[in-house]
């Protein structure tokens, strides 16, 4: 795996904002951003993603890049939330 590579100061406010500030699983609001493919070094936007700490800890203690949650966190990532 490659080593972790830094967010630059305008890619982590761009996915947050992306993101609505909210988890791409279940929209509770906060979390940290996740690399979707596990791999730290690829910061496209496209490979970052917001996930709530349960569900962050849920992506990262599987093999995601085979299972549904990576599909759905892609999938989700960019949804319009509506309140």
């Amino acid at each position: 795996m490659s080593s972790r590579k830094a967010l630059t100061e305008k890619q982590r406010p761009d996915i947050l904002i992306a993101n609505r500030h909210a988890c791409c699983i279940c929209a509770e609001s906060g979390g940290q951003i996740h690399h979707i493919n596990g791999d730290p070094s690829d910061n496209t936007p496209e490979n970052l993603a917001v996930l709530c700490l349960p569900h962050h800890d849920k992506a990262t203690s599987l093999d995601i890049r085979v299972s549904k949650l990576e599909e759905g966190i892609k999938e989700n990532k960019n949804r319009k939330i509506v309140n």
